[in-house]
């Protein structure tokens, strides 16, 4: 299971579950591979693009830990330092979050629709999205 903060499994190898490259680019929810400071590789989540350097290097702020409460913990970290995921159950999962988020953004931008709709509507079409992703592989 992809959680910001877990420890990737240990059978994992860079080139074959992830790799790391400067030409890696990385979208907004994006799972990833951060090397801690200890020297342990966690699961992160691309935040966004915090900045570019010349023509080749990005920085993105990547979360790195779901913190107390409602506090996720940040850093800065270049393209070329984090892991992207290369495994196809991985890709898929990703795929589907990014599906979900899009049309749960979509309801909670959209106040008349928001309005218009429960919980369980919200629920059952983000659902019905998951299960046609799982139904078009």
């Amino acid at each position: 299971e992809l959680e910001v903060g877990r420890t990737i499994p240990r059978k994992w190898k860079s080139g074959d579950e992830y790799t790391k490259s400067e030409r890696n680019e990385f979208e907004s929810g994006e799972f990833v591979v951060v090397e801690r400071s200890d020297g342990c590789m966690r699961f992160g989540c691309i935040d966004k693009l915090a900045s570019t350097s010349g023509a080749t290097s990005k920085e993105y702020l990547v979360r790195v830990s779901r913190g107390l409460g409602d506090a996720a913990l940040f850093r800065t970290e270049g393209d070329s330092t984090l892991g992207k995921l290369m495994v196809p159950w991985a890709q898929r999962l990703i795929l589907r979050r990014n599906l979900c988020f899009k049309l749960g953004t979509l309801y909670v931008d959209n106040r008349s629709l928001l309005q218009r709709s429960s919980a369980r509507d919200l629920a059952a079409a983000m659902w019905a999205h998951a299960n046609v992703g799982a139904v078009n592989e």
